[in-house]
This record gives C-alpha cells, structure tokens and sequence, in this order.
C-alpha cells in the first residue's frame, strides 16, 4: 500500500517488497535523487522518521504519531498568541442570531484565510481541534471580527498544547472496525444546523475522525443521531475501511 502526495511518498508492506520499491525509484530517477527510509521492527533499521511534517516513531510498545509542530507554532506566531494566557477549550459556540459585527479588511481577511487552511491541515491530526477549524472554515468567504476572535481563540489554544502524539499500541489483527457516531442537534446558533461527529477505531487503533455539518436542517435530536449514523457509515464505506 503506497500514498503519494506530491514528491512524498510513504508505503507499507514486508521489507521485500519495500526494498523493492525503494530499488525501483532509484533505478527510475536516480539514487542521489530518492532518499527513502525503511521502519520495520528491528535494530538496524531507523526508529524516527518524518513524513509531511509528521513525526512517526517505533518504540517496544507501539508506534507513535507526532502531529506537525511546526504547523502549531506558525499558527501561534501568524496570531500572535506566544504570549497570551492559554485556553482549554479550542473553540466557543457562536453567539444567537446573525453575526452583527464588520467585516475583516482584505489584509485581515487574507490573514485569516491562510491560517485557518493550515489549522485545517493540522487537524486531520489533531482531533482535539477538528470540531472549532471546521466552525472557522465555515466563515472563509466572509470572516468578521467575531470570527477571527474566535480564531484567536484557536490560536491561543495551541500555545498552550502545540503537541499531540497517538499511539498504536502492538495489538492482535481484528476482524471488526468499530464506528462511534454523536451529533449536537441544532449546534449551529446562527443557521440552527446539526454537526455529524465521529470515528473509526480498530481495536485500539484511532484510524479516522470527521465532523461535518449536516446540510438539512433537522426537526428533533433523533432525526439528527440518524443523519449522524447515515454519516458514519459512508464515511467509512467510502475511504475503504469497512471493505465491500
């Protein structure tokens, strides 16, 4: 199994077969030109190493995911935030009613633009903040003061929590994915909409999380848990988790 994003790659598989992989690229664009390592279990092999800015480590009880660092730091520093007392919540419900305050400028806007795609990035592995960056993603278009409060808010957050590290404990091989689904019935104060929120977890494995706001607008707390189940499942049957 191999992902590809731009000129990275990471893969799994026997060692063979990653030895093969990385002999086939070197021979294809030259061996000064491909560097590569190879993670097994064992000691001549490397126990760090760093894809798409995140950190992957073998240690005798498992194996650790680092999220990028560096992605929190410029956040806090794009936001100004080093030096401001830290939160424990990464985000707050928004206000009743439609947002009455301005608009950003076109400065401020750009601003906050570009930092919310990358807290948007970072969270595919930090759940921890996937629930606020999908509240600021739905104000892209036309951020106000309100928003980039609470993107100040985001950032502040981060300063005081910049690491977050999974780990995937050595387990047996499991047959069975379970898939834990909640939502918050009309969650969404302004355009009274629910959120979809879960993940699939294989044994002890985290493997993937999602909050979506539904599009409909639901009419009880019960036709929201359905619209979250119907979520959760496609979710998975789509990405490949749950197979055929």
């Amino acid at each position: 199994m191999v992902m590809v994003h731009g000129d990275d790659y990471a893969a799994s598989g026997p060692r063979s077969a990653l030895a093969w992989l990385r002999g086939k690229l070197e021979e294809r664009f030259g061996q000064e030109y491909v560097k590569s390592e190879i993670m097994p279990h064992n000691q001549q092999d490397v126990k760090e190493t760093c894809i798409l800015s995140r950190m992957l480590r073998v240690t005798p009880d498992g194996i650790e995911m680092e999220a990028g660092v560096r992605h929190s730091e410029l956040i806090v520093k794009e936001m100004g935030a080093a030096d401001k007392r830290s939160v424990v919540t990464p985000g707050l419900d928004y206000e009743n009613g439609p947002d009455q305050t301005p608009l950003l400028s076109a400065e401020e806007t750009h601003r906050y633009r570009r930092v919310v795609a990358r807290a948007n990035y970072l969270s595919f592995d930090r759940p921890d903040i996937a629930f606020a960056v999908k509240e600021l993603c739905r104000r892209m278009s036309a951020p106000t003061e309100r928003d980039m409060s609470h993107l100040q808010r985001l950032a502040r957050y981060l300063a005081g929590r910049k690491r977050l590290v999974q780990m995937f404990p050595y387990q047996a091989e499991s047959e069975h994915v379970n898939v834990y689904v909640d939502s918050d019935y009309a969650g969404c104060r302004v355009a009274r909409k629910s959120t979809s929120g879960g993940c699939a977890m294989i044994g002890d494995h985290f493997i993937r999380g999602w909050t979506k706001t539904q599009v409909t607008i639901t009419n009880s707390s019960g036709e929201a848990e359905l619209m979250g189940i119907f979520r959760g499942y496609m979710r998975c049957l789509r990405s490949g988790i749950m197979g055929e």
